[in-house]
């Protein structure tokens, strides 16, 4: 990575139903990731229960790298 990069990655959040992590779909750099308030709420489809769970930023994991088997795109 060039120096000065931001390193990409995306918001995962825990199923309450399941215990199972699962990417949000939200994709941010690591340092914008301490702009948002923390108390900032949104809602993500779970793919494992099917219900739209809410959350907050400080709930979620940032994670830089996320396997395919991982992705929403992909359940």
């Amino acid at each position: 990575m060039p120096p000065g990069a931001a390193l990409m990655g995306v918001l995962v959040i825990t199923c309450p139903e399941t215990g199972k992590k699962f990417s949000t779909g939200i994709q941010i750099d690591e340092e914008d990731l301490y702009t948002i308030s923390q108390d900032t709420a949104s809602a993500a489809h779970c793919p494992y229960c099917k219900v739209d769970h809410k959350w907050r930023y400080r709930d979620a994991e940032w994670v830089a790298v996320l396997p395919p088997e991982d992705w929403v795109e992909n359940k």
